[in-house]
């Protein structure tokens, strides 16, 4: 596939009739005519035909390595981008304070559409102290640098209603949590890094 015979069989044909008639007319014009010298032309020319008609008949083969490389680099790079992008998308985020939505307290977490946050972006609630999971809660209301999130899953019951019960006279934010954005990072990588590395 990557050496076409048919084009290594024509350049050869007339790459040998140039280069020997190029080879004898050197030669003719330098008085050296005798059955050797023929015969060198001859080989000469033959060698210099079939290195010119292997080069053009395998064009394929430095162009696929060509590409190879550049597809490589890509991979690397975009799995580099990925992983950083990942990495930056799952760090802490804090929260800045409780509110009431719909009779049921909210939290306002300190991060908005410059961080890639969107409407129904999820995020993970943890204990800092131990990292425990206390529940996952839901993105409303985005803005610029914040955004309002519902609670969608109380693992810590205790935990949250203890914030509706001062959620109308203490709005300050919850001691001792942050927040991670709910993402499957494992199975991310996996198929992300699977695709890029059948891109050959």
């Amino acid at each position: 596939m990557l050496f076409n015979r048919k084009l290594f069989g024509y350049t050869l044909g007339i790459t040998l009739s140039i280069t020997f008639a190029v080879a004898l007319a050197i030669v003719v014009t330098q008085d050296a005519l005798s059955v050797l010298c023929v015969i060198v032309a001859v080989l000469a020319s033959l060698a210099i035909s079939a290195t010119i008609a292997a080069l053009i008949a395998g064009y394929r083969l430095p162009v696929r390595c060509v590409n190879g490389i550049y597809r490589k680099v890509t991979r690397n790079l975009a799995k580099r981008a990925i992983r950083e992008s990942l990495s930056n998308a799952t760090t802490r985020v804090e929260c800045s304070g409780i509110l009431e939505i719909d009779v049921r307290v909210a939290l306002r977490v300190r991060a908005g559409l410059t961080a890639g946050v969107s409407e129904g972006t999820q995020f993970n609630v943890y204990e800092s102290t131990n990292n425990q999971l206390w529940g996952s809660v839901v993105a409303i209301n985005v803005r610029e640098a914040d955004c309002d999130c519902i609670v969608s899953d109380r693992a810590n019951v205790e935990f949250w209603e203890k914030l509706e019960d001062r959620m109308r006279y203490n709005t300050e934010k919850p001691p001792n949590i942050h927040l991670v954005r709910e993402l499957p990072i494992a199975y991310l990588l996996e198929q992300v890094e699977s695709l890029l590395d059948a891109w050959r």
